[in-house]
């Protein structure tokens, strides 16, 4: 019987870490910043401002996955870290809606190693260009 429950845990393990994580499909458009925020992700920080010359504020918007995943570091490593996407929204003429003009999974820094500090720090909208502040310390 020992055995068997041994067998079930090993087993329960290896399916838990086996699952593979794939970012999230972002919808295109909506009428406010919680459309764009899925299920499961929370909004780490946000900007707005005029990206594209339009005269109308749009959104710079980062979003984190509430659970933790394993992913493997650029150093090769499997670690435990949150994923981070960076979204762009344009604003439409009619001042209703916004549309998702940019969502990248890969250029804001996870906090993926146990020795250094999150590296992310803000972002920022500055006369029409998008700033993104990150600090590297371990």
């Amino acid at each position: 019987m020992k055995y068997c429950i041994a067998i079930l845990l090993v087993c329960a393990s290896y399916a838990s870490f086996g699952q593979a994580f794939t970012y999230p499909v972002i919808q295109t458009q909506g009428n406010s910043l919680e459309e764009f925020i899925p299920k499961g992700w929370v909004a780490l920080d946000s900007a707005s401002g005029d990206l594209n010359k339009d005269g109308r504020a749009d959104i710079a918007l980062v979003i984190q996955r509430q659970d933790s995943v394993l992913l493997v570091n650029g150093f090769g490593d499997t670690v435990l870290t949150n994923p981070r996407v960076l979204l762009v929204l344009f604003r439409d003429r009619d001042q209703k809606r916004y549309t998702l003009a940019e969502q990248n999974n890969s250029f804001i820094m996870n906090h993926d190693e146990p020795i250094m500090d999150d590296p992310f720090e803000d972002i920022g909208i500055q006369k029409g260009v998008l700033e993104l502040r990150f600090r590297l310390f371990y």
